[in-house]
């Protein structure tokens, strides 16, 4: 939330934005839960759909990051 108040410039989107939880933190049973409670909690500065967790949280991350470095320049 602080991070993305700060943001000189954030993402412009028609529509809200999901947040993916993944990593091994986000596995504990009702994380996801208490996650969404606490950002629902408080404004946050990007319009969130929904929250849900990555179908394998614990390779989701390694994963994006192989995605991400495949396309980078």
């Amino acid at each position: 939330r602080r991070s993305l108040s700060r943001a000189e410039k954030l993402p412009r989107t028609d529509r809200p934005l999901p947040v993916v939880l993944a990593g091994g933190t986000a596995k504990p049973r009702g994380f996801r839960e208490l996650f969404e409670r606490t950002l629902k909690a408080r404004p946050f500065p990007v319009e969130i759909s929904d929250v849900r967790l990555a179908s394998d949280p614990v390779t989701a991350t390694g994963r994006g990051a192989l995605v991400a470095a495949i396309y980078e320049k």
